[in-house]
């Protein structure tokens, strides 16, 4: 539940809404879809084991992945607001999944408001991810996205008790990486060499180790984002 409660503790009153919200999880293969462009945006999913992406369909036959998801994450919301959904959901990895259906997750703002609260907290942070990777895509080099991806992703993994020191396993793969900097494949492997040259990451199969972290952020030239906890603003907690 760690989205739930990255913005504040969650009651056992809480706790069990949140676990009442999904249907039973289920298992959904790698490079399977679970919603596309075009579908109608009847639920929004919460991601409890693998890796997923969020990708928009570019003219010419590509594809930008705007967001990896990992463990916790809700996928899905932007769509809430549209006949038809914006994005594909893919599973990047083999994952387990919860359906929300949306009449239960709008149930939230009369029967726990302090819980749609957090979800709304929630979807602003990651539209503040989205605007960092939109100024990233339009302003920096390839190397300066794909540190970027590495520290964002090491950052996230880290919070949820999915990484070993500095090293964390990369389930995606370099076609993967190009659609989320915008560049071809080739650039990529050339780009994850360079940072390999330049000793701020060492590389093992899908293994990468974040040497020099504090290096690779100054070349990701990112900002570092502090998250509010406990807002004197958020609504009480139900009993």
């Amino acid at each position: 539940m760690n989205r739930f409660s990255e913005f504040a503790s969650l009651t056992e009153r809480e706790r069990q809404l949140i676990n009442q919200l999904a249907d039973p999880p289920g298992i959904v293969p790698k490079n399977s879809r679970l919603r596309s462009e075009g579908d109608r945006p009847e639920a929004v999913y919460l991601l409890l084991e693998g890796w997923a992406g969020t990708s928009l369909a570019l003219p010419g036959g590509g594809r930008q992945i705007m967001r990896v998801h990992l463990p916790g994450d809700l996928m899905g919301m932007p769509s809430l607001c549209l006949e038809h959904a914006a994005e594909t959901l893919t599973a990047f990895s083999q994952i387990k999944v919860a359906t929300i259906p949306n009449a239960r997750l709008m149930a939230l703002f009369t029967k726990a408001p302090r819980v749609a609260a957090l979800i709304f907290l929630a979807s602003q942070r990651e539209r503040v991810a989205l605007m960092d990777m939109t100024a990233s895509l339009g302003r920096s080099s390839a190397l300066a996205r794909l540190a970027s991806v590495l520290i964002d992703l090491h950052g996230r993994l880290r919070a949820i008790g999915l990484t070993e020191g500095n090293r964390l396993d990369l389930a995606l793969t370099q076609e993967q990486l190009a659609d989320m900097v915008g560049v071809t494949p080739v650039h990529v492997n050339r780009t994850l060499r360079e940072l390999e040259q330049r000793g701020v990451i060492a590389r093992h199969l899908n293994q990468v180790r974040l040497i020099d972290e504090p290096a690779l952020r100054a070349m990701a030239g990112m900002v570092e984002r502090c998250t509010v906890r406990d807002p004197e603003w958020l609504p009480a907690a139900g009993k």
